[in-house]
């Protein structure tokens, strides 16, 4: 028995909503569609966006064969098949074969480079399908020889057409909302237009009203708009660049989000200690330690609490003066190191074996000898903020007077 989910289905791109940055009018993929042209393709984004909507309207409108797997079932065996179906469409019928391929991500490497050549051939017009970043979970040369399409949650705008749909589907049982229920199933859904309409399906053939009490508790928490696999790379990076952009609320809106989705404290707790380093450094030199104290505090005392400390942590670094000197310092001195030729010299060499002497390693030791010792060369370390400015003067000052 198909779900609601299923049959509401948009089923030409007239009916399709949301990914206008995608579908608009004259879009180089809308065209492609439209023409029959479809090459290969990787569909990427959270879940119910349109990903599998788009392919199933792709295979109405193409006169190629159309093959649907899912990686969650498939086999070496099933893939085998379709290469060798394609292989004598291709050769015998002059006819193209498109594969969509749901959960892509879930293929093992070996059946993704079995695919390669068949793809790289054009035997195979392949339509991978994934919530999780290719990039992150997709052999790169798969990758390399189709084109990525990023699907967006859906708008407010498109959801509302969506409740509207599935509300219309119950006219003959006069099945009504009101407005406080529909913006909760808005406010809650995180652009998931199947997670309404499955939400609504719920309510109605159970026999109950849509209100705000069963609406609650069909969808008693928020989908959160960060993806539980993604959460690692996009969560922290959103968590990091709202401190480096002094926003408060928004650094503790991610770190939040972060613990919600997958309560990966470990990776919040590396992310804020190389904050500490790269993004407040010397010009407060006493973030490191705030921060370190903080991530030792939470991963001894775990969650729910930890959350408590690293908040406080985070919003400590945003409101922290910036400074990115020691971080563009070690980046300079590594490209440095490529492009140089730079030697140790004798005297900073290992002096701690039986012979050295006779090589003229080492002789200054411990900061003896401060006479033979000649400043680097090159001026690596830029001070531009905070206690960096008033180091690096006390710095100078010693070299001055020597």
């Amino acid at each position: 028995m198909s779900t609601l989910a299923d049959i509401l289905r948009p089923k030409s791109l007239d009916e399709f909503l949301g990914q206008s940055h995608l579908l608009g009018k004259n879009s180089i993929l809308k065209n492609a569609i439209n023409n029959d042209s479809i090459r290969s393709m990787i569909l990427f984004g959270p879940s119910g966006t349109g990903k599998t909507t788009l392919a199933e309207i792709i295979a109405n409108k193409t006169n190629s064969n159309f093959i649907r797997m899912n990686a969650t079932t498939a086999k070496t065996a099933d893939v085998r098949e379709a290469i060798n179906g394609a292989k004598v469409s291709k050769d015998l019928e002059k006819k193209k074969t498109l594969v969509a391929i749901d959960e892509l991500h879930r293929f093992p490497k070996n059946i993704q480079d079995l695919l390669l050549p068949h793809v790289e051939n054009q035997t195979l017009i392949l339509i991978g399908i994934t919530t999780q970043n290719p990039f992150h979970s997709v052999n790169h040369a798969l990758i390399s020889r189709s084109i990525i399409f990023e699907f967006k949650p859906l708008s407010k705008k498109d959801m509302l057409q969506v409740i509207k749909k599935t509300i219309q589907y119950y006219k003959d049982k006069n099945v009504g909302i009101d407005k406080k229920s529909a913006q909760y199933l808005l406010s809650m859904s995180g652009g998931d237009a199947r997670r309404i309409i499955t939400a609504i399906e719920f309510i109605v053939e159970s026999g109950n009203e849509i209100n705000i009490d069963t609406c609650k508790q069909v969808m008693p928490t928020k989908f959160s708009t960060i993806d539980k696999d993604t959460a690692i790379y996009d969560g922290l990076s959103a968590l990091q660049g709202s401190i480096q952009a002094s926003d408060v609320d928004g650094a503790i809106f991610w770190l939040g989000q972060i613990i919600n989705t997958n309560g990966d404290i470990e990776s919040v707790c590396r992310r804020l200690l190389v904050t500490a380093s790269e993004d407040v450094g010397c010009c407060n030199p006493i973030a490191l330690i705030h921060t370190y104290a903080a991530v030792k505090s939470a991963l001894i005392v775990g969650l729910p609490e930890a959350k408590i400390i690293l908040s406080s942590a985070t919003a400590y670094l945003a409101m922290n003066p910036r400074s990115k000197a020691a971080h563009d310092a070690i980046n300079k001195s590594i490209k440095l190191d490529l492009s140089e030729d730079i030697r140790i010299p004798n005297w900073l060499r290992d002096c701690h074996y039986e012979g050295c002497e006779q090589l003229g390693h080492g002789k200054y030791m411990d900061g003896q000898n401060i006479d033979i010792y000649t400043k680097f060369p090159v001026k690596l370390f830029e001070p531009v903020n905070g206690d960096e400015i008033d180091l690096m003067k006390g710095n100078e000052k010693l070299w001055n007077s020597r």
